[in-house]
């Protein structure tokens, strides 16, 4: 079989005017070590150039026959890095009209005297050889500059796509719809038509199908359990290696027989293993080509291990969400057997009182009493509530109320905690009514449990300043003490529950932790803001209270009387 010899892109297109001319033309340049291709035919120029020249030679003669509008095409469809070099001898010299036509007409001219000798020839030629190559390396470097073009677009796609199924990955809770959405973003540009997603059953002896796209509804009962090394996902699972299958319509590999009934065509699927755990695993086929390109696999593996991190993220997210619900049944179950032995006690104490038992030191000792049973009813009372807001149960009795009387009976509750422990309260409020929409009751428990707070974290005879105003449309109610304070890294985390200050630092009367995160969620609940302030340790504390005002008489809304 004859092959057709390579075509040098730097030889010398010779037209001459005759075979002898054109004969001798390449004699001479041959000798002088360059390649020459000898054309007769003008109409064949065309073809020639498209082929590839180094430069071009020839004689004014093809000028005057009118045979060089094929030439001036051909040079006119040249890309754009090149722009191929012309020769021309003229008997007239450069500044003849031969060369001036000829510049016009082909551009990148170069006119010789004639008779020209040899070594000016070839001089010339080699030159435009010269200038050629730096051509060839031009377009040699802009072709590795839109490869290279070509590669980083393909990869800022691939990592936009791979954000995406992050995005998808990590919002989506459901796992059926966190694969489908995710499918749905990749599927168009790998040319997937199914993907597949088996989960370990709950005895861990077998695949369940979790959820798959691409196959006939009347099929999916057939493929909704998998034993270990059945099909591809079940050997993969088995083996716990990734497996790629290619030109399935051709196999007769016993594994695939199965993605081969539904007309698949390629197939790859990967384990889902976090920590040496089998989660179940993830394949994606499809029925538009034979095979997977290296750097699809890649991508598709790098997805599996997406939806890895996801599952194992989801499987956390419920059980925090089960602990979480376990933990407030726990506290409202605690909280009714606690309180269950209080009535007892509290009947108790009042008949010793009626009945003046004891003396002077039964007295103390019915005094301690009390008061140790109001500190376990307030905790009690408390944490049911914290439970109750957790649970979404609490309901809040709003009306139009006024802050100072909201104030007041906050400081009735507290007083009896303030007066023992020997603080001095000072209250500065606004001097002329402000109304709020609020549940009096819950309002009343917020300032008197940060009343509370601040006389439990202060030594004897500390002071506790209560202020509130009413600038704009909201009003600020400030309770700040002189106590043990809240370090800087604990302010962002103060109203969490069962947070406390450091033990070791505290000077309270002890405590669940939870009074400030009841309220938090109160003043939430109102609409409101609540913040903490400190200088560090030693140097007291400031909370600082926002709660808008209520509308003007008459604009009220009834629906919003009541609210959850």
């Amino acid at each position: 079989m004859r092959h057709r010899q390579a075509i040098d892109p730097e030889r010398v297109l010779v037209v001459a005017p005759t075979f002898m001319d054109a004969a001798l033309s390449q004699s001479i340049l041959t000798e002088a070590g360059l390649t020459c291709q000898l054309c007769a035919d003008p109409d064949k120029l065309g073809q020639i150039v498209s082929e590839g020249v180094g430069a071009i030679l020839l004689t004014e003669e093809l000028l005057a026959a009118g045979q060089a509008y094929g030439l001036a095409e051909a040079l006119r469809r040249q890309p754009a890095w090149s722009d191929i070099p012309v020769l021309l001898l003229s008997a007239a010299g450069a500044d003849s009209s031969p060369g001036a036509y000829a510049m016009e007409l082909f551009g990148n001219v170069t006119v010789l005297e004639r008779p020209v000798r040899i070594t000016n020839l070839v001089s010339a030629l080699q030159a435009a050889l010269r200038a050629r190559r730096r051509q060839y390396e031009l377009r040699d470097r802009l072709a590795e500059l839109e490869r290279a073009e070509t590669s980083l677009r393909k990869q800022s796609e691939r990592l936009r796509l791979l954000w995406e199924a992050a995005s998808v990955l990590l919002t989506t809770e459901r796992p059926d719809a966190m694969m489908q959405a995710l499918f749905a973003k990749i599927a168009p540009h790998f040319q997937l038509d199914c993907y597949f997603n088996f989960i370990l059953t709950e005895a861990g002896d077998a695949l369940r199908l979790q959820s798959c796209i691409g196959i006939p509804e009347e099929e999916l009962p057939k493929i909704s359990r998998l034993e270990f090394g059945q099909a591809v996902c079940g050997t993969a699972a088995l083996r716990r290696q990734s497996i790629v299958a290619t030109h399935i319509q051709q196999s007769d590999d016993p594994m695939v027989q199965l993605a081969k009934n539904y007309g698949i065509r390629a197939y790859a699927c990967s384990p889902l293993i976090i920590e040496d755990r089998l989660l179940g695993t993830l394949s994606f086929a499809s029925r538009q080509k034979d095979r997977f390109k290296s750097e699809e696999l890649e991508f598709l593996q790098t997805i599996c291990h997406y939806a890895t991190v996801a599952y194992e993220r989801v499987r956390l997210i419920d059980r925090l969400r089960d602990a979480d619900n376990r933990k407030n049944e726990f506290l409202a179950t605690l909280a009714h057997e606690l309180r269950n032995p209080l009535a007892p006690i509290r009947n108790a104490l009042q008949i010793m009182q009626l009945t003046n038992y004891g003396g002077a030191a039964a007295e103390q000792a019915r005094g301690i009493m009390e008061r140790q049973l109001r500190q376990m009813v307030r905790l009690i009372d408390d944490l049911l509530d914290v439970s109750r807001i957790s649970r979404g149960k609490l309901e809040l009795r709003k009306e139009r109320v006024e802050l100072a009387a909201v104030i007041h009976s906050a400081v009735d509750m507290a007083n009896p905690l303030i007066e023992a422990s020997g603080h001095r309260l000072t209250l500065s409020l606004p001097g002329h009514p402000v109304y709020l929409n609020a549940d009096s009751l819950r309002l009343a428990q917020v300032f008197s449990n940060l009343l509370n707070n601040a006389a439990k974290y202060m030594d004897q005879g500390g002071h506790i300043e209560l202020t509130a105003t009413c600038p704009g449309k909201e009003a600020i109610v400030k309770v700040r003490d002189t106590g043990i304070g809240i370090p800087a890294e604990a302010l962002s985390s103060i109203f969490e529950m069962f947070m406390q200050v450091d033990r070791s630092l505290e000077k309270s009367q002890g405590g669940l932790g939870i009074g400030l995160t009841l309220v938090k969620k109160l003043v939430e609940m109102h609409n409101g803001h609540i913040e903490a302030r400190s200088e560090g340790l030693n140097r007291g504390a400031e909370f600082i209270v926002r709660l808008p005002l209520a509308p003007a008489l008459g604009s009220l809304d009834p629906r919003s009387s009541r609210s959850s």
